[in-house]
């Protein structure tokens, strides 16, 4: 009788640290997201003004099923950024885009950016304050077309991956930039990993990462640069989280 009792206290054991196993596997988020920019879609996308965040749907342009940020006026371009997404350690983020960017001088540094953040609606809580900002910058992708001496990020004429610890470990990537043309691009984040990989025409490009500490994240799109002029065109976008 000891033993059948044993036994059954063994199996149902194992059963429930299987049942919280699949609990825990089956609680990660997951998500999906397809723009082709046939309209503005203002309860994913929320666009602000360069720096004071200000709303500014009007700079969002719309022709064609492509979505037009040009800067127009100094230092107050349009900024895209999406409605917090749910995400935990254990997921892997791939967003993949096509693009299209024009820049007007040699001061160009448009930014595709994964920002962790403890927002839980589209307004932002950075809006007009000095004190706060978005949130922790996961990795930043910069379109660069720039040549000033006294800049300390590496490259002059390149697009950059630049995870949040490139300034402590050269944790970082290099890529032939693209103007001017269509192109399509992929970032793939693996929080279990902790790697960010990066592909464009067929080439892959691979950085470190860290772990996350919030459980959503911001995806961020910008096209400054000095004076006016500097366009970011984007087709169609897709966001998924597995």
């Amino acid at each position: 009788m000891k033993k059948m009792i044993v036994f059954l206290v063994f199996i149902a054991f194992c059963f429930g640290v299987y049942f919280i196993t699949s609990e825990d596997e089956v609680s990660l988020p997951s998500f999906h997201y397809m723009d082709d920019f046939d309209t503005l879609d203002r309860d994913f996308w929320y666009v602000g003004e360069w720096k004071s965040l200000y709303s500014a749907y009007d700079k969002a342009k719309l022709n064609n099923s492509i979505l037009k940020l040009e800067i127009d006026e100094v230092d107050k371009g349009p900024v895209l950024l999406s409605k917090p997404i749910e995400i935990m350690n254990g997921n892997v983020l791939t967003i993949k885009r096509r693009v299209r960017m024009t820049y007007a001088n040699n001061h160009f540094t448009g930014g595709l950016a994964l920002i962790e953040t403890k927002d839980e609606g589209l307004i932002p809580s950075a809006l007009n304050n000095d004190n706060t900002n978005l949130g922790n910058g996961i990795v930043l992708v910069e379109y660069v077309n720039s040549f000033e001496d006294d800049s300390k990020r590496p490259g002059r004429n390149v697009f950059r991956i630049l995870p949040r610890s490139w300034e402590f470990d050269d944790n970082f990537e290099l890529v032939e930039p693209i103007f001017n043309e269509w192109f399509e691009e992929e970032i793939i984040y693996d929080t279990t990993e902790k790697t960010i990989t990066y592909k464009l025409n067929d080439k892959e490009y691979l950085v470190k990462s860290q772990e996350m500490f919030e459980e959503r994240i911001r995806i961020y799109m910008h096209g400054y640069g000095f004076e006016t002029g500097h366009i970011v065109e984007i087709d169609w976008i897709e966001i998924s989280i597995d």
